[in-house]
């Protein structure tokens, strides 16, 4: 184990230096590319599942040694009918308690690591929200949706990424996976209770912010692109609106009468069953 996770910090060093050319006059992020391609081909050859959950605790640090080869496995993987990678959540088991972890917070803190990173946020989050569809949940807190509401959180910076890239992050999710898109901008807006645990920090890329900081202006802008997601993903859903309405507390009151207006508009007693009225009420 020793010397399999000093393999791993090595290439993932190597990853590290970028474009500088080695004796060989390769560069260290080819290197690194290319042993995390090979590593990882393994394991997609692996159909029993056994070789993904082999590499769990070192996933991070390939992760952080070629960022873009890691994503394309693990893509690749969730493209495919029966993923492999779902068979890495092993916690299923309510009435068990011999097991305090499973191989897949390994998979989910490699995510998390390249998540601090602007050039991957965009693939990584999505792979987040593709994970939430095979978890089949469990015992342990750490899930993929945890995982994204820690790095898109608007009220503390989890990742280098600006305003932008964080919104098109979330708008990307909303629109390819509707109901993780959903579940994950209820969980974003603004709460009197909001506690995060920080996610998985790379250990060799200058990825993460010089501050955890966030302006009040950016936080207030950040919930005005989330209640304008919310309000198209809930469009006609009686339910939806109901749970949307029990976040309205929070919010800034400009995006509080925003929201208000958007229901009023909706709540239509002439168009809405009894059942919907009910839900509303």
């Amino acid at each position: 184990t020793v010397l399999r996770r000093g393999i791993a910090e090595g290439i993932a060093l190597v990853g590290s230096m970028g474009s500088a050319l080695l004796s060989d006059g390769v560069s260290g992020a080819d290197h690194a590319r290319r042993l995390v391609r090979e590593i990882l081909s393994e394991a997609r050859g692996d159909g029993s599942g056994l070789t993904w959950t082999s590499f769990a605790d070192v996933l991070p640090l390939l992760a952080e040694a070629a960022p873009e080869a890691f994503l394309d496995a693990v893509h690749d993987d969730l493209d495919q009918y029966k993923p492999l990678l779902a068979t890495m959540f092993q916690d299923a088991d309510q009435s068990s308690s011999l097991y305090s972890s499973s191989p897949h917070t390994g998979l989910l803190w490699a995510l998390e690591t390249i998540c601090w990173s602007p050039d991957c946020l965009p693939e990584a989050t999505r792979a987040l929200a593709r994970l939430h569809g095979v978890d089949p949940g469990g015992r342990l807190s750490n899930r993929p949706l945890s995982s994204l509401e820690s790095v898109l959180a608007g009220w503390v910076r989890h990742t280098a990424a600006p305003l932008d890239l964080k919104v098109g992050a979330v708008e990307q999710i909303s629109r390819q996976l509707p109901n993780v898109g959903w579940r994950l901008i209820l969980a974003l807006l603004p709460s009197q209770h909001a506690v995060l645990s920080p996610p998985s920090a790379p250990r060799f890329r200058d990825w993460k912010p010089e501050s955890r900081t966030v302006l009040i202006t950016e936080w207030i802008q950040y919930i005005g692109h989330l209640v304008r997601l919310a309000i198209e993903l809930a469009g006609n859903d009686a339910e939806g609106w109901a749970e949307l309405s029990e976040h309205l507390g929070p919010l800034p009151p400009a995006e509080r009468a925003r929201l208000l207006d958007a229901l009023d508009s909706f709540a239509d007693p002439n168009s809405l069953t009894t059942q919907q009225r009910l839900l509303l009420w």
